[in-house]
């Protein structure tokens, strides 16, 4: 894998973060070639999920591209439009999937989302599957999707996907507890963009269902991520405390062990949300199906250079999938 060393004037980590979330960086529009795809689920009692789906239809697709957006991002967050354009314009059919109450879909489901919900997921993979059921599956997440993409990865071994060929996770997060912790730590805008968006989902959820959340309020006075986080989850979930909750889905050096499909993890030592000490344990693994990639740069999610502009990740990903 050919390094990431973006020009000067783009290396600083909280500017590739802020490039990945940039509209304006947006020269083909997916949704132009994309339609809705409702999932339901059998999870959770019956969960239903939203997607979008662009195949190919001029040729023979070269690959199923699924994605999985961050952690309050959704199908149309630009990093998400911008890599699943730019592949669907090589040849690839992608299904960009919104978790729950993510993408405006609060409403569709009345139990909230949390990131143990690891079952509906493997459920829209395997949906997604369907589609193109003779053509070969590749899974990408980005942040908290990177997290879910890993976690699917190591479930398949007891729960098959068979057209699923790589797994691909982009900075992402492996320990939920350091992850949030360092939101609220990092660059004061980080705790506002994801204080603000949490927020936003959460009035979303008390409107659509207002005789179950009416207590959200007091969510609503709090400052930080980490606080909403402990006031969460022992009121939403079946945890008793936020130690076990952040264990249940963290990912774990054994669980990418026993990974039996080819599994990659791209992040950069300067990521600004990510401890990069929280991937020292994964770089000593055995497992020929497991790769972890370090680059000196990238920020989180961002990976983008200029002179001309170009998104490094998308280069690395085709050349991954087509090995």
């Amino acid at each position: 894998m050919k390094p990431f060393i973006p020009h000067p004037l783009v290396r600083n980590p909280h500017v590739q973060t802020l490039l990945a979330s940039a509209q304006q960086i947006l020269p083909f529009d997916i949704n132009a070639h994309s339609r809705e795809v409702v999932l339901n689920l059998p999870a959770d009692g019956g969960t239903r999920l939203q997607g979008f789906y662009s195949p190919q239809t001029a040729a023979p697709s070269k690959g199923l591209i699924v994605m999985f957006h961050g952690w309050l991002g959704s199908a149309n967050s630009s990093y998400n439009r911008a890599v699943g354009g730019d592949l669907f314009q090589r040849g690839y059919s992608v299904f960009r999937l919104n978790m729950r109450d993510h993408g405006g879909t609060e409403a569709w489901n009345e139990a909230p989302f949390h990131g143990a919900r690891l079952e509906e997921v493997v459920q829209a993979v395997a949906e997604a599957g369907k589609l193109e059921p003779e053509t070969p599956l590749v899974l990408i997440g980005y942040s908290m999707g990177g997290n879910f993409a890993l976690r699917v990865a190591h479930r398949i071994a007891e729960t098959p996907i068979p057209t699923l060929k790589h797994v691909i996770a982009v900075s992402p997060s492996v320990n939920p507890k350091a992850t949030v912790k360092a939101i609220d730590e990092s660059f004061p805008i980080y705790s506002f963009y994801f204080g603000r968006k949490w927020k936003r989902m959460i009035r979303a959820k008390q409107i659509a269902f207002p005789e179950l959340y009416a207590d959200f309020d007091e969510a609503l006075r709090m400052k930080n991520s980490y606080d909403m986080g402990e006031w969460f989850i022992t009121r939403y979930t079946s945890f008793s405390d936020s130690d076990s909750y952040y264990r249940s889905y963290a990912v774990t050096p054994e669980m990418m062990t026993a990974v039996t499909v080819p599994t990659t993890i791209i992040t950069s030592a300067d990521d600004p949300i990510i401890p990069i000490a929280d991937f020292e344990p994964f770089r000593a693994l055995n497992n020929p199906n497991f790769t972890l990639s370090v680059q000196p740069f990238g920020g989180h999610v961002g990976f983008m250079d200029i002179l001309p502009i170009r998104r490094w990740l998308v280069d690395v990903i085709e050349s991954i999938v087509e090995g």
